[in-house]
């Protein structure tokens, strides 16, 4: 399947790679990917060829897919059931804006 993967600028930036299709354990789910997207934080690191984030890792964190398999442990998730990312980060869950679902807008929130 491919994936991509970010290079440093000498090595051509970002490209698309093939890698192994993954294997789901007991306690795995695995997503087919519908839409990915290129966000800021992927955008940061395109022309520097040093940084926080590894070389060779692959991006596109921001994903909406569908559940294609699930391990023998898993609960309480479905083959075929629609998923999407969560990139809230660490939210505390007792302020009124994480009470009303609204992560992004949490007060405590930690990236």
């Amino acid at each position: 399947m491919k994936a991509l993967a970010r290079f440093g600028k000498a090595f051509g930036g970002y490209k698309m790679i093939d890698v192994p299709e993954p294997i789901c354990g007991p306690d795995d789910i695995v997503i087919e990917i519908k839409a990915a997207a290129i966000c800021g934080a992927d955008m940061k690191h395109y022309n520097v060829d040093s940084g926080s984030d590894q070389f060779n890792s692959i991006r596109g964190h921001e994903f909406a897919g569908q559940i294609v398999r699930i391990g023998d442990k898993v609960k309480d998730w479905k083959v075929g059931q629609r998923v999407v990312s969560d990139n809230s980060g660490h939210v505390c869950g007792v302020c009124p804006a994480c009470e009303q679902g609204d992560f992004l807008c949490c007060t405590e929130k930690l990236i």
